[in-house]
């Protein structure tokens, strides 16, 4: 079918960490997904002409994730998540329209990150679905950062997969971010 819309969307997320010490954290996050399928349904008038009309299907899910990180001296850092921990998917959708809806799937993922270089810090994690990701974040202040990065699959083939750029900024306990990911042509 070509007169079908499918739009993936993640319109919010939020978390929470705490430090047990100046080595070791542990956190929790939660994430809403939304899909919107826009199907074209066509109908027979009662003169015989065809006419063509849309209707929308909407669906959401939310994601639990909670991860831990130990740091050590000389900016190393190791940390673990447990991503889709608790998955919740509300609306209906049934026939040849369920497989549009996000698939949402559990994986462990295992990062390294090092901050050793005046303001950089690079990271490296993989997942237990073969992902690999790899990104450098530069905070030219203390309060605020640019990121980017780039996502792989199919480990050890690396197809890149998409690509991110992002900022963030702090005013005391609060840090605000803001992020894009261009998914590449397959």
């Amino acid at each position: 079918r070509f007169d079908r819309k499918i739009s993936y969307r993640q319109p919010g997320s939020f978390g929470y960490a705490y430090a047990l010490s100046g080595q070791f954290s542990f956190g929790a996050s939660a994430h809403l997904f939304t899909t919107t399928i826009t199907d074209t349904k066509y109908s027979l008038d009662s003169t015989g002409i065809i006419s063509a009309s849309t209707y929308d299907v909407n669906l959401s899910a939310w994601s639990a994730d909670v991860g831990a990180l130990l740091k050590s001296a000389g900016g190393l850092a190791a940390g673990i998540v447990w991503k889709n921990l608790i998955i919740a998917n509300s609306g209906a959708v049934s026939g040849d329209l369920a497989p549009y809806r996000l698939q949402l799937s559990r994986a462990v993922a295992l990062g390294l990150g090092f901050s050793g270089w005046n303001g950089f810090l690079l990271s490296l994690d993989a997942d237990t679905k073969q992902n690999l990701r790899a990104g450098v974040e530069w905070s030219p202040i203390s309060t605020g950062s640019v990121r980017g990065g780039v996502y792989t699959s199919e480990f050890p083939k690396m197809t890149a997969e998409a690509l991110s750029l992002g900022t963030g900024f702090s005013i005391g306990q609060v840090h605000m971010d803001a992020s894009y990911i261009h998914f590449l042509p397959a």
